[in-house]
C-alpha cells in the first residue's frame, strides 16, 4: 500500500525526527511503500504585522543601540542549513520524504492511505493550519484510508476556536481509525470532536533500544564528553544548578545533548546541532539523564537509564503526566527542580518497563494492521 505520512516538518527536533523515522520503519516492515510529506517551516512575518515589527526593530537597533536584526526572519532562514548540517545526513539517508509547500499539493490517487501523526500535530499553537492535520485537503477523496496514529494535543485544555472545532469534528468522522498519544486526548476527542479514539504509544517506542544502537554502530559517532546527559529545551538557572548538584553528588560529568536554538541570543557557530547518531549514542552511554523534554524522557526509558524530567508546562504538561501514568513512574517527573530528592531512587523498574513496552507494541501492531485492512 502506498502510504503518505503527515507530521511536523523535520527540523531541529530530535524526537520529532526519530518518531517519523520509527513510524516509517514499522510501516515499511509490513511491506508498505511509505513517504513522509515534509512541509518545511519558513520564518516569516504576517503582512499585517510587518510594518510595526520593522519599526520597532529599527527603533531598538538605531535608537536604543540594541543588538537587533531588522530582517531577522531572512537571517534565520538563511542559517537553517548550517544549523542542521549534522542532522540532515540522517534524514536524507533514512527517511523517504517528499517536500511540498502545502499539503494540498498532494493529489487524489497518489496514495492509498494517509496517516497523520505523531507528535503535537493536533495542537493549534504549533500548527499553522490545523485542519491540514485532519486531512482537510483530502475531504472529498474516494477510496483512501485515513488514519491518525498517536496524534497529540499536548495539553489537557481545549485550544481550538469554535470554527476550528466545527471543521475538525466533521473531518475526524471521515477517518477509518484514529488514535491519540496521551490519555487526556481520548476525553478531548470525545467531548469536543464527538469522536471515539484509542490511545497509542509514541512511534519511537515501537522500536527497541537495540534498533537505535544499530543506528549508532553504523556511524561510530564521537563519544560524549561526560556521563550526565542534560537535554534542556528551555534551560534555566535552576535546571543548570540541579545538573551541577547531581554531578557533584553522584560523581558525574554533565554534558549537553543539544545545542541552543535561540538565534537572537546565540551566534550561528553555537547553534549547530549534533548528529542524530551522536544524540542517540549520548543516551546509550549516559549514566544519568536530566531533561525537560518529552522525547528525551522516552529515550531514557527505552535505554533503561535513571532519569529526572522537569515537566515543561509551556510545551505541554499532559504529555509528561500521560507517560508517567503509562509506566507508573511518577517519581521521575518533577514540577520543579526544587522537588529533586537525592534520597529518591530514580532507577527504573526494569521488568515492569519491559512488560509495558511489550504490551504497548502489541497494541500498536494490532491497531495498524486493523487500520490498513
Amino acid at each position: 500500500m502506498r502510504i503518505a505520512v503527515f507530521t511536523h516538518s523535520l527540523d531541529v527536533n530530535f524526537g520529532g525526527i526519530l518518531q517519523a523515522y520509527a513510524l516509517q520503519q514499522v510501516l515499511q516492515e509490513k511491506g508498505h511503500d511509505v513517504t513522509l510529506i515534509d512541509c518545511p517551516y519558513h520564518w516569516h512575518l504576517p503582512a499585517w504585522k510587518a510594518p510595526l515589527a520593522y519599526s520597532w526593530r529599527f527603533f531598538r537597533k538605531y535608537v536604543l543601540r540594541k543588538p537587533v536584526y531588522i530582517r531577522n526572519e531572512r537571517r534565520l532562514n538563511s542559517e537553517f542549513d548550517a544549523v542542521m548540517q549534522r542532522i540532515t545526513p540522517f534524514i536524507e539517508h533514512n527517511i523517504r520524504r517528499r517536500i511540498v509547500r502545502r499539503f494540498s499539493e498532494i493529489k487524489e490517487g497518489e496514495y492509498d492511505a494517509l496517516v497523520v501523526g505523531s507528535d503535537q500535530v493536533w495542537r493549534p499553537p504549533f500548527v499553522e493550519r490545523i485542519a491540514d492535520y485532519y486531512l482537510n485537503f483530502a475531504s472529498g477523496w474516494k477510496d483512501v484510508h485515513r488514519i491518525a496514529y498517536a496524534a497529540s494535543f499536548g495539553t489537557e485544555k481545549w485550544e481550538y476556536t469554535p470554527e476550528e472545532t466545527a471543521v475538525c469534528s466533521d473531518l475526524i468522522r471521515l477517518f477509518d481509525a484514529a488514535s491519540v498519544r496521551e490519555d487526556s486526548g481520548i476525553e478531548l476527542c470525545r467531548n469536543h470532536l464527538g469522536a471515539k479514539v484509542q490511545q497509542m504509544p509514541d512511534p519511537v517506542m515501537l522500536l527497541n533500544a537495540d534498533d537505535y544502537r544499530q543506528i549508532v554502530s553504523e556511524t561510530q559517532p564521537e563519544a560524549p564528553s561526560g556521563n550526565l546527559l542534560c537535554c534542556f529545551l528551555d534551560a534555566t538557572e535552576e535546571k543548570t544548578a540541579l545538573a551541577s548538584r547531581i554531578a557533584r553528588e553522584q560523581g558525574l560529568t554533565p554534558f549537553a545533548a543539544v545545542a541552543p536554538v535561540d538565534g537572537n541570543k546565540y551566534p550561528l557557530e553555537a547553534r549547530i546541532q549534533p548528529s542524530v547518531e551522536w544524540w542517540l549514542n549520548a543516551f546509550n552511554s549516559a549514566r544519568f539523564i536530566l531533561t525537560d523534554s518529552y522525547h528525551a524522557s522516552v529515550f531514557a526509558i527505552l535505554f533503561d537509564k535513571p532519569f529526572v524530567c522537569i515537566i515543561n508546562k509551556e510545551r505541554g504538561a499532559a504529555r509528561f503526566s500521560s507517560i508517567a501514568r503509562l509506566f507508573d513512574i511518577p517519581q521521575n517527573f518533577l514540577n520543579s527542580p526544587k522537588e529533586y530528592n537525592a534520597n529518591c531512587d530514580y532507577e527504573l523498574p526494569h521488568e515492569r518497563i519491559a512488560a509495558t513496552l511489550s504490551e504497548q507494541r502489541k497494541r500498536a501492531q494490532s491497531f495498524l494492521e486493523s487500520a490498513f485492512s
